[in-house]
């Protein structure tokens, strides 16, 4: 039996906005900005291969949209990747509890 025989019922995606192809040779995609190499990481989240494609990431979020709040990279220690949140870095805990 095939792994694909129960996805059969899901029909293919489609694209949002259809975008004319404007690529004609290897000089124009040696033109155009590198692209991110991203996956997805066993947790679900998005996984960055490098620290500086996370990053790249991260500039390059629309900080209009009330729904982005990420603020910096992290490492993942279950995929070994990188990923993007919103919490801010912790601080270590002062030995001692604090004052007392």
């Amino acid at each position: 039996m095939s792994n694909n025989r129960r996805f059969r019922h899901c029909r293919p995606r489609q694209a949002a906005t259809h975008r004319e192809f404007t690529l004609r040779s290897g000089g124009d995609l040696a033109g155009r900005p590198p692209m991110i190499r991203m996956a997805r990481c066993c947790t679900g989240k998005v996984q960055y291969f490098a620290q500086t494609d996370a990053e790249l990431a991260l500039a390059g979020i629309d900080r209009t949209d009330p729904r982005r709040h990420e603020q910096r990279a992290y490492r993942c220690p279950s995929c070994d990747g990188w990923h993007l949140t919103s919490r801010n870095r912790r601080t270590p805990e002062p030995v001692g509890g604090g004052l007392q």
